[in-house]
């Protein structure tokens, strides 16, 4: 199953509007924080909405700051 899902990856953007931030500890325990991206959904929902959600988590500062760079080697960044 790891090698299956090995390029899979998971994005924050409906959480804050389907979840509680209570949730991300639970998602990075079972995926990683490596495998978690930020995604907003904008222009539906504003990026700080997010970036709060993010922040209320209760996740590392480091796992935070992970899942907020996620995305930068996937686009070449």
């Amino acid at each position: 199953m790891a090698e299956a899902l090995e390029n899979v990856y998971f994005d924050t953007a409906a959480s804050p509007s389907l979840y509680g931030p209570e949730e991300d500890p639970v998602v990075a325990r079972l995926v990683g924080v490596e495998k978690i991206l930020l995604g907003s959904d904008y222009s539906l929902m504003d990026h700080s909405k997010v970036l709060a959600y993010l922040a209320e988590s209760g996740l590392a500062k480091l796992q935070q700051q992970t899942i907020l760079a996620n995305g930068l080697p996937l686009l070449g960044l």
